[in-house]
């Protein structure tokens, strides 16, 4: 439980958190978060997958 939170809640709050005191409203906070959070994991898979090429 501890590691989700970790993972997926903590940085969404910090990312939200920080868009709304920029100013933007709560839709598009919420937009940019998910996306985001979504990048980051493709982002982890790639170089993950690079690490396993390179490993062979």
């Amino acid at each position: 439980m501890k590691k989700i939170f970790l993972r997926i809640v903590f940085p969404f709050l910090v990312g939200f958190g920080v868009l709304i005191v920029l100013g933007l409203p709560i839709g598009q906070a919420l937009f940019s978060g998910i996306c985001g959070m979504t990048g980051l994991y493709i982002g982890l898979y790639f170089s993950k997958r690079r690490a396993a090429k390179k490993a062979l």
